[in-house]
């Protein structure tokens, strides 16, 4: 069930690439499609500090994709006591050299930081056809 289907209306869309951006507003969900890289340096997105309660990043890590500094800028969209939900390929770890002990060490970091809390972390055996997905959840405190 999408979000929309379970009554969530203020939903904005972010993707580097417009085709994928025309996609998404054929579903008639979004509020704001912004056509963005996330976290790339220099750059930051066009929402306020706090602005959601919830961002969701599905996919949206890989060969030059959204790099670790994402992670900064997903925090500063959320509010506190809201969440950061991330799924990506469990091989980018080991994989991708931008991940590889990059990434999951910055997500401890964060939370040492006190600037969020994961509430789980779970491999996903069937996330892409022969490929395991990691979710990670956190709390922005």
């Amino acid at each position: 069930m999408t979000l929309h289907e379970k009554g969530f209306r203020h939903i904005d869309g972010v993707d580097p690439s417009q085709g994928m951006l025309d996609v998404a507003r054929t579903k008639g969900v979004y509020n704001n499609l912004i056509c963005s890289y996330v976290g790339v340096e220099g750059s930051r997105l066009p929402f306020e500090d706090d602005t959601y309660d919830a961002v969701t990043l599905c996919g949206g890590m890989g060969q030059n994709m959204m790099p670790c500094a994402g992670v900064y800028e997903m925090i500063r969209v959320v509010k506190p006591g809201g969440y950061v939900v991330n799924l990506f390929r469990e091989e980018i770890l080991l994989s991708v050299e931008e991940y590889m002990d990059r990434l999951e060490p910055l997500m401890e970091s964060l939370e040492t930081q006190g600037k969020w809390k994961r509430l789980s972390r779970e491999r996903y055996p069937e996330y892409q056809v022969d490929r395991v997905g990691i979710i990670n959840v956190h709390q922005v405190c």
